[in-house]
């Protein structure tokens, strides 16, 4: 897991090195709870969902610094 900071922009990244995702994958088609609820997350926090499934799958949600910095 990473969390980072980019400016104003907060990032956060979970992987594995599983299989990846199956060929023709749809998000929104997936049924499964897990993937609702990163789905969920990414909504609540207004950010922006990105999901790499080649080498083992990577999901990053990116969005705003609610906080100002200290």
């Amino acid at each position: 897991m990473v969390f980072a900071r980019d400016g104003m922009k907060l990032r956060l990244e979970v992987s594995d090195d599983g299989i990846g995702l199956p060929a023709g994958f749809d998000l929104d088609k997936s049924e499964s709870l897990g993937l609702r609820l990163v789905v969920a997350l990414a909504a609540q926090l207004s950010g922006v969902l990105e999901i790499e499934g080649r080498a083992g799958t990577l999901f990053r949600v990116t969005f705003a610094d609610q906080q100002p910095e200290s």
